[in-house]
């Protein structure tokens, strides 16, 4: 797979779009009836783009709105209400906290290249593990063209813009999904109005360690 895949919020329905001894990313949509979805030997980050769902593990018993963002480790139940549309992240043989947030706020906390910013959503608990982001593009950003190590998966929360690769431009409304291969040349680019994007890193070059953390960096013996 060597370009970025974009799914329309009119075509967004169930959909496993990727997945690998690790990862899958799914996409769920209910309409009458309710969806369970199994948590079973692994975790979970999932962003709820409408509706309602629920969450229940042996420790955890959680209503989630609209625009609200999680991450759980297993065993536990999903359960999308009707009307209802969601993506799923499940990343197998991994342990997360169960953490729950949101709504997101309209522009994120950290700077990010071209005048873009970023909040960390769910954190790496450890070096090395994943993370959800939530992206901000204001007006008129023209991206510099850049590639990350791993995948990228997301959703558009609000506004519009385009995807930009070698192969193709590609136009992002609010709810359309994308994912992007490791090492494949994109970025992301707005006219009149900004966007911002929930994306899901398998990875981080950041995060606490044994060795370094806050509460050890301020223990003083």
């Amino acid at each position: 797979m060597k370009s970025t895949i974009i799914i329309g919020r009119e075509k967004f329905s169930q959909n496993e779009i990727f997945n690998n001894l690790n990862f899958y990313l799914t996409l769920h949509s209910t309409k009458k009836n309710e969806s369970k979805l199994e948590n079973v030997g692994g975790s979970s980050y999932f962003y709820l783009q409408s509706g309602t769902a629920c969450i229940k593990t042996n420790s955890l018993n959680a209503q989630i709105s609209e625009g609200m963002y999680f991450s759980i480790n297993g065993p536990g139940v999903i359960t999308l209400n009707e009307k209802s549309k969601a993506i799923q992240i499940f990343v197998k043989n991994f342990s997360s906290l169960n953490t729950l947030g949101g709504p997101v706020e309209e522009i994120g906390r950290l700077s990010y290249i071209d005048g873009c910013s970023d909040s960390l959503l769910l954190s790496p608990s450890r070096l090395g593990e994943p993370c959800l982001n939530l992206l901000h593009f204001p007006v008129h950003t023209k991206q510099t063209s850049h590639h990350h190590p791993s995948f990228r998966f997301g959703i558009v929360l609000s506004g519009s813009g385009n995807c930009v690769s070698d192969a193709k431009t590609e136009k992002l409304n609010t709810g359309d999904v994308f994912y992007i291969p490791p090492f494949v040349k994109h970025k992301f680019d707005t006219e009149e109005e900004c966007m911002n994007i929930i994306a899901f890193h398998p990875d981080s070059d950041w995060g606490p360690t044994d060795e370094i953390h806050p509460m050890i960096n301020r223990t003083i013996i």
